[in-house]
């Protein structure tokens, strides 16, 4: 079985959060619900953070919660639902993907369950690296 086969039969969690610039939770959960339709994907549980400023996303709680109801996929709107960091983006979604947890963005009409999405992560990952780097190059 290829891994958007494993994925897609262990169904989606959801993750969405409250925004000041974006759409609201209602919106963004609206839009998994519709993806969860149209992609045949269960959707298992959603996560809602009320934090607008990302501090209430616990990665690991949404990890362990991911696995204990089984699923494969956290679906999400945009990838700045996990944070607008890019070094902690790339460091969240290199956990995932090292939990064997596929994402889905949406809006962004990014799945790592796919091979374009899981470069199109992989460029984000290592633009995370890259911009560590640089810090530290700059603050030695």
């Amino acid at each position: 079985m290829d891994d958007g086969a494993r994925h897609l039969c262990r169904g989606a969690v959801g993750y969405a959060r409250v925004a000041d610039d974006g759409p609201t939770t209602t919106t963004q959960t609206r839009t998994i619900f519709a993806w969860s339709v149209s992609a045949g994907v269960p959707l298992v549980a959603l996560g809602v953070d009320d934090a607008a400023d990302g501090t209430g996303f616990i990665l690991d709680d949404l990890i362990a919660h991911a696995e204990s109801v089984g699923a494969g996929l956290i679906a999400c709107t945009h990838l700045a639902r996990f944070s607008r960091d890019a070094f902690r983006l790339s460091a969240i979604l290199g956990e995932l993907r090292g939990r064997d947890l596929a994402v889905v963005a949406v809006d962004e009409g990014i799945d790592t369950r796919t091979v374009v999405g899981r470069l199109r992560v992989e460029m984000i990952i290592l633009s995370g690296r890259s911009i560590a780097r640089g810090v530290r190059q700059r603050c030695a």
